[in-house]
């Protein structure tokens, strides 16, 4: 196991990369859309057609703000809007040929910006990070929110003293989850 000085340095690195990741992925590449606007159209193309609410719960962000990003990304002809077939009530959004194509124009322009940023790197130096950073976010996701037990001197959750376990804390994945109000404004928009 690794000491707590480790993982405590692992966490400042962590953050700081999210934070140099975010500003280096922020940067629009196109005039024609902004960095929130590819942020949505992203998520868009890994969801595939769906209705605007489950974007809302992927993003976490507002029904209302999401409606005007579509509508722009729509406006731009960077995505198509049909009525749900189930329910005409809805409609279902996905990425237009357009949209794919500045999506990759957005990755190449990502890529660039990455390799440039790294330029004193070997193949070899990026290789290992990459293998270091694919075990990372592999170990993490395997651990999963439910599967770290507190630190032996945490304490904000002291052990039960009842013999009874306590009962786990519920972790809602907003990605695949659609629940709560802001959720029903969505629904409540898309039938409009």
């Amino acid at each position: 196991m690794i000491t707590t000085e480790t993982a405590e340095g692992l966490l400042e690195q962590a953050r700081g990369l999210h934070r140099s990741t975010r500003a280096l992925l922020r940067r629009p590449t196109s005039g024609r859309a902004g960095a929130a606007a590819e942020a949505v159209l992203g998520v868009l193309a890994e969801a595939g057609e769906v209705r605007p609410s489950t974007l809302v719960c992927r993003l976490g962000t507002s029904a209302s703000v999401l409606s005007r990003q579509l509508a722009e990304l729509e406006d731009a002809g960077l995505l198509d809007r049909r009525a749900d077939p189930v329910d005409g009530r809805a409609h279902l959004v996905r990425v237009s040929a357009e949209g794919a194509a500045l999506l990759a124009e957005t990755a190449g322009a990502r890529t660039a910006r990455l390799r440039c940023a790294l330029d004193g790197w070997t193949e070899e130096e990026a290789r290992r990070a990459l293998e270091s950073l694919a075990r990372l976010r592999s170990d993490l996701e395997a651990s999963g929110p439910g599967r770290v037990p507190p630190a032996p001197d945490d304490h904000r959750h002291p052990p039960a003293t009842s013999g009874r376990r306590r009962p786990a804390v519920q972790h809602h994945d907003r990605t695949t989850a659609a629940t709560g109000p802001r959720a029903a404004r969505a629904d409540q928009e898309e039938s409009a």
